[in-house]
């Protein structure tokens, strides 16, 4: 089966090396799973590159069940006032509930809506919809069901988070989420670490950014991206979504 999808003589390809049988065993011990050197080292380069030139970041935050996006050109254009205004918003509403914030390119929501289709993040959003890396991910997790892959790029720099939740969603038909990982460089004490939650509230286990992997867990789980300090010196890169399944026929032609 043909391990890629190309443009402009770019691939991005699994990595050929990976140990499905070890891999099925390790998820379905765990319900989740940490797959380093995921792709190819050209397809993870190619993807870094991108994520750290070629992106018009926007910076999202919530506010109850509402998503705020500023756009590039908002971003840029804010005062420190603004700045500071906004933070407070997001901070206070953090110590109630529900709470995120970071800097995101919504690749899903541009794909559908035909918007920047020469972009390289299309193309990985074509990769990750492919036969082969959805037939891959049926193997691995058991979830026969899986037709479909969402998309989004985050940065997360100092200051950004996301709370405590499960990613249940009525309607979304969610089995997996998952993200791939682009973070050159990063440090435990840095933040911006993926934590999983016992039924006790304490940390069971964690996942620290790092280079080319892939972070999937079974949907719900309760998960949480803890804060980024504001020494930290880095961007934690990375392309997310969830693996899910549809009878909705209308959409699945759309994204092909």
């Amino acid at each position: 089966m043909n391990q890629e999808t190309k443009t402009s003589g770019s691939q991005i390809r699994l990595n050929p090396a990976l140990d499905i049988l070890a891999l099925k065993k390790t998820f379905a011990e765990q319900r989740r799973i940490h797959i380093p050197k995921i792709l190819t080292e050209d397809s993870a380069e190619r993807i870094h590159r991108c994520l750290t030139n070629d992106v018009d970041w926007h910076l999202v935050f919530n506010e109850g069940d509402k998503t705020h996006t500023l756009y590039p050109e908002q971003v840029k254009a804010m005062t420190e006032e603004h700045k500071q205004k906004v933070r407070q918003i997001v901070l206070s509403q953090a110590r109630k509930g529900f709470q995120f914030l970071y800097s995101d390119y919504n690749i899903y929501d541009y794909y559908l809506n035909g918007k920047n289709m020469d972009h390289f993040l299309h193309r990985f959003h074509e990769f990750v919809n492919s036969d082969t890396f959805l037939s891959f991910i049926r193997e691995l997790s058991g979830f026969e069901t899986i037709t479909f892959a969402d998309s989004q790029a985050t940065a997360y720099g100092p200051g950004h988070f996301l709370t405590l939740h499960h990613d249940q969603a009525a309607g979304k038909n969610r089995k997996l989420a998952y993200v791939f990982n682009f973070t050159r460089t990063w440090q435990l004490d840095w933040g911006g670490i993926l934590q999983f939650l016992n039924k006790d509230g304490n940390v069971e286990s964690g996942f620290v950014p790092t280079f080319n992997a892939l972070n999937m867990f079974e949907v719900p789980q309760d998960h949480a991206v803890s804060y980024v300090a504001p020494y930290c010196p880095a961007i934690r890169y990375s392309i997310t979504g969830w693996l899910r399944e549809s009878d909705d026929s209308a959409l699945l032609n759309k994204q092909k």
